[in-house]
């Protein structure tokens, strides 16, 4: 199963300010691991005043309800698809379209694991 993520958190609250994205994060306690809802708002109040190391956040996983934001819209999203995603020059696989902006707003892409 294929896993979206931001590993940056300003991205992740750019993407539910203008997008409305949900996310979610690993939580563990001894050897168990679970995955909990996070707000963002809250973690970047908490952030801003004790700094982004005060979340031991790696990665902020979307969430399975804010999953369709990522399927393309043709009528109102501008879409790359070559060798390198124009905001990070990562390589995008040519079967895969990725969004850069939506209805002029720019679209932070996720990364991705399986």
């Amino acid at each position: 199963m294929t896993r979206y993520f931001y590993a940056d958190p300003l991205a992740a609250a750019w993407m539910q300010k203008h997008f409305g994205m949900k996310f979610e994060y690993v939580e563990s306690y001894s050897d168990d691991s679970w995955m909990e809802p996070i707000d963002l708002d809250r973690m970047m109040k908490i952030a801003g005043r004790y700094g982004l190391d005060s979340y031991q956040l790696e990665k902020l996983y979307i969430h399975p309800d804010s999953l369709p934001l990522l399927e393309v819209n043709g009528s109102t999203d501008l879409t790359h698809n070559g060798l390198s995603n124009a905001v990070d020059a990562k390589p995008v696989p040519k079967d895969q379209n990725r969004i850069i902006l939506r209805n002029g707003i720019p679209f932070h892409w996720p990364e991705q694991e399986q």
